[in-house]
């Protein structure tokens, strides 16, 4: 019996730094992101379960949701 190797297919994804995070929204969404926006976009598609992030009043958080 041969035995054939097991081979991984699922796509490999990198999560994009916050320079292109940043240039992306600017390109795509006509917006100026803060720090902070881009920093909790990152996490997210960094697949992390829990993200706090803390902003006060007055701060764009519409993004986020």
């Amino acid at each position: 019996m041969s035995s054939v190797p097991h081979t991984d297919y699922s796509p490999v994804y990198t999560v994009p730094s916050l320079s292109k995070i940043y240039e992306e929204m600017i390109q795509k969404l006509r917006i100026q992101p803060c720090l902070w926006q881009i920093k909790v976009i990152q996490a997210i598609l960094q697949n992390k379960k829990h993200i706090v992030s803390i902003a006060g009043s007055r701060i764009d958080k519409t993004l986020m949701f």
